[in-house]
């Protein structure tokens, strides 16, 4: 390898490995609009019966394409998307860390 080669290298993994804020999703203050909303569509639908319906909808949807019409992008998916739905609150959460 050559010099230049090597600093281009060592200039890329230091700024990989350098640390960066990072700024979390925090949740809105009691009382606002904001918490009310939050409250209805997280804590209430998503994290309640509802949510919990839309994932078994989903990955009963993705197994029954998978096995019985053997279509597995649609069945994969399906899977994948009811995981991410039911995982959604704590997606959103993590997802304010990288940014």
């Amino acid at each position: 390898m050559s010099k230049d080669k090597v600093s281009i290298f060592f200039m890329v993994v230091m700024l990989v490995m350098t640390a960066s804020a990072a700024f979390g999703f925090t949740e809105p203050t009691s009382g606002s609009f904001a918490n009310e909303i939050k409250e209805l569509t997280v804590d209430d639908i998503i994290k309640g019966a509802i949510g919990f319906a839309i994932v078994v909808a989903g990955v009963a949807f993705g197994g029954y394409n998978i096995m019985a019409k053997g279509q597995w992008l649609l069945g994969i998916g399906s899977m994948i998307g009811g995981a991410v739905i039911g995982l959604s609150p704590n997606i959103v959460t993590s997802m304010g860390i990288l940014y």
